[in-house]
């Protein structure tokens, strides 16, 4: 409700996400910088973890709603019309590099917000780190997502 009540009091918002926490209540850093190759190998390479801090905003302190690059897909609420406007999700991407995609289009139409003040748990698996198959599927929307945005 809370996300609501700010898209209806900030009409110049038009996506958001809240703060994003694990089971136990720890912080998964969700809220991100528009996608690189360097963040990206941060993840699976330990002496480019340093990039991996910077990508997920480890090191940034949110006291109040802020700007960001893009939301994750695991919760965030974006306008109706927005949505519409944007055709949905690009079908492009079936998993991995979906959010990333719709918060780009959706800035055109007004500013996406992390919002600290409530938080959603999300049970999260990584299924790329564990399984082929799905690092195979990461990696192929990694490649889309780059080519889409190569001259953007």
């Amino acid at each position: 409700m809370q996300l609501c009540d700010y898209l209806q009091n900030n009409t110049d918002t038009v996506m958001i996400t809240p703060r994003i926490l694990y089971e136990n209540g720890d912080e998964q850093f969700l809220p991100k910088r528009k996608p690189k190759l360097k963040y990206l190998l941060g993840g699976r390479i330990p002496f480019l973890s340093k990039f991996r801090r910077e990508y997920t905003l480890q090191d940034k302190h949110f006291s109040e709603p802020e700007d960001i690059d893009f939301c994750t897909g695991c919760f965030f609420a974006i306008r109706t019309n927005c949505f519409i406007n944007l055709n949905g999700f690009d079908r492009r991407f079936f998993m991995y590099f979906e959010d990333a995609d719709l918060t780009l289009r959706a800035k055109q139409f007004g500013r996406v917000v992390f919002y600290p003040y409530c938080n959603v748990t999300h049970l999260w698996e990584r299924a790329s780190t564990k399984s082929i198959k799905y690092l195979l599927i990461h990696i192929w929307s990694m490649f889309k997502f780059f080519i889409k945005y190569l001259n953007k």
